[in-house]
């Protein structure tokens, strides 16, 4: 989209780019296009798979320091192939081949959805692209939270939902709470 085809989006209540970076044409210095208009537009979020296959680490730190600490959201791209080990699947509306770090691609070479978990997402964002804590933390908790609208979840206060998962500081998940009850534990 050109850059009067994103206004016109957020004038009818576009607030999110999806999948920055991928598919989009790249930052040009003499106009601003989609990939430009993500890192500028602070009234809208940005969302980045953090895998280090579908953007660059070091991109993924260009774009949490252009967006901050409110408007980061990390995703992680995962599909139908979740859980799958690396290797052929044959899925109903596909073939995809997963690689070593779970990212699925089609026979050409084209990517198709990753098996990526979020937590790997936050590590990504802390050790591989050495993003800011505040800012890793909320793009997975009150960023995607507040993106949908949810006023009960992405947060630890009073009244909230308490969903909570604890990690060490691998950012390997230690155990789970839903609405406040326990239920999961390594």
């Amino acid at each position: 989209a050109n850059l009067e085809q994103i206004n016109v989006a957020r004038k009818l209540g576009a607030n999110s780019f999806t999948h920055t970076f991928n598919a989009m044409t790249p930052l040009h210095h003499r106009y601003l296009n989609m990939t430009g208009a993500a890192m500028t537009m602070d009234d809208m979020f940005t969302e980045v798979i953090v895998d280090g296959i579908h953007v660059n680490f070091e991109m993924v730190k260009i774009l949490a320091r252009a967006k901050g600490k409110k408007n980061l959201v990390a995703i992680t791209d995962a599909v139908s192939i979740k859980g799958l080990k690396p290797g052929e699947h044959f899925l109903k509306d596909r073939h995809v081949f997963i690689d070593k770090n779970g990212i699925g691609h089609l026979s050409n070479g084209v990517l198709a959805g990753s098996s990526n978990k979020m937590n790997q997402m936050l590590h990504n964002l802390i050790y591989k692209a050495n993003v800011d804590l505040v800012t890793a933390i909320n793009s997975v908790t009150s960023n995607p939270a507040n993106l949908m609208g949810w006023k009960h979840k992405g947060r630890i206060a009073e009244g909230l939902d308490a969903d909570i998962v604890v990690v060490n500081p691998a950012i390997e998940v230690l155990c789970t709470y839903s609405r406040g009850n326990h239920v999961f534990q390594i």
